[in-house]
């Protein structure tokens, strides 16, 4: 039998799953369908709101060709019924089949409820690091397109 720790980790697995491959219903099934959910995208306001956040995502896909993640520094924490978990994605995209890829690297917190479904996610929050010299769309990012695949 899993902790309830490693069942948290799963459900942040089927986040990035979800998000990595451009698909709305199982991005449904990862978040909590209630009212207080609240997600933060780099560079957008606040959306609060089961429908709300799942129009961004939405947008999001219909806008973009391609995603990939590398995560690291994931940590996992339970309290109670609230599991926090923090990481740093290193993400690969792109809105073009022909466009090079973006390489960003940003912090993410994701904060999931324990629901009779298990795990639900209730608030996403990404922004960008301080580490700059990771964040560049140039020809350097051509030997990382495998990613992309």
């Amino acid at each position: 039998m899993q902790s309830l720790a490693e069942e948290l980790l799963l459900a942040n697995e089927r986040f990035y799953d979800a998000f990595t491959s451009l698909d709305l219903k199982k991005m449904q099934c990862v978040w909590h369908s209630t009212p207080y959910v609240k997600c933060l995208h780099p560079g957008w306001h606040i959306i609060s709101g089961f429908d709300e956040v799942m129009e961004s995502w939405r947008l999001i896909f219909r806008n973009t060709f391609s995603m990939r993640f590398e995560l690291e520094e994931v940590e996992a924490v339970v309290l109670g019924r609230v599991g926090i978990v923090t990481l740093r994605e290193h993400l690969l995209t792109t809105n073009h089949p022909t466009e090079v890829p973006a390489h960003v690297v940003l912090a993410a917190t994701n904060i999931f409820e324990l629901s009779d479904d298990g795990w639900k996610m209730i608030l996403h929050q990404a922004g960008p690091t301080d580490d700059s010299a990771h964040n560049r769309t140039d020809e350097d990012t051509e030997d990382e397109s495998d990613l992309l695949r």
